[in-house]
């Protein structure tokens, strides 16, 4: 008989993991849940946390040293495996409050309505009513928070300089 070929990372479903205590794309399955699979990280932890954000692993990118991921098999006597960040493309952009403007970190601000957005363009829209507005990049991290520079029109001719008499 022949041997089925590996999943390719693209096709690895997201579950819950119970290693992670999040949201994998591993075989890492708990017997005591429904198994349900879902095709992005973001569609797992909504589903399973009830935030488009959670713990997780992604076996296709692993944070950690060896560049093949080894197979995470709790044991009781073993400490859980440390879930690795959440990718760049995956971060929401949300108000932060230490920005004073949007940001796709973890600074939330407990008394804002925690709505979370695709784009940078779409938080600034729906948080300040401009497509621009003070921000952080985690996945390009400058020393501040990013202040969009405002645009100066050209002159459409040069000055003209009156001859001398």
């Amino acid at each position: 008989p022949a041997t089925p070929s590996p999943t390719s990372c693209e096709e690895r479903p997201w579950r819950y993991s119970p290693s992670v205590d999040g949201c994998a794309n591993t075989n890492d399955v708990d017997p005591d849940d429904d198994d349900a699979t879902f095709d992005t990280l973001r569609e797992c932890c909504e589903a399973e946390f009830g935030s488009p954000t959670c713990d997780s692993y992604d076996a296709c990118a692993p944070t950690a040293s060896p560049t093949t991921p080894s197979p995470v098999t709790p044991s009781p006597s073993s400490s859980p495996a440390t879930p690795s960040p959440t990718s760049c493309e995956e971060r929401p952009w949300r108000y932060s409050p230490s920005v004073d403007g949007c940001a796709n970190t973890n600074d939330v601000d407990p008394d804002d309505d925690d709505a979370t957005f695709d784009t940078l363009r779409e938080c600034c829209e729906a948080e300040f009513g401009s497509p621009t507005c003070d921000s952080y990049d985690a996945c390009a991290p400058t020393a501040s928070p990013t202040t969009p520079s405002p645009v100066t029109p050209s002159p459409s001719s040069s000055p003209a300089t009156p001859s001398p008499t």
